[in-house]
């Protein structure tokens, strides 16, 4: 009798160390997984601010580039006004 309840114990140590290893394994892949998920959400962020970054530069150029179209339209509405005055 005693001996079937060691041999049990010694089973059930065996399955508990057994368990004991899945559960070491799957809170290693967990921690992989969330590894994974935040290196991905810091490359999604670093992408989000990069196209930031873009969108001003457009806007950016953009407002330069309607400043210089209206400074020459200016410029030329100058001139033509000042031939007009000369032709009068």
């Amino acid at each position: 009798m005693k001996f079937r309840k060691i041999i049990k114990l010694v089973k059930d140590n065996n399955l508990t160390r057994k368990l004991d290893k899945l559960k070491v394994q799957y809170l290693i892949n967990s921690l992989i997984h969330i590894r994974r998920d935040q290196f991905m959400l810091n490359s999604i962020r670093q992408l989000e601010t990069q196209i930031e970054k873009i969108e001003v530069q457009r806007i950016f150029q953009f407002s330069q580039t309607k400043c210089y179209i209206l400074q020459k339209n200016l410029t030329y509405k100058n001139q033509l006004k000042r031939q007009i005055s000369k032709i009068k």
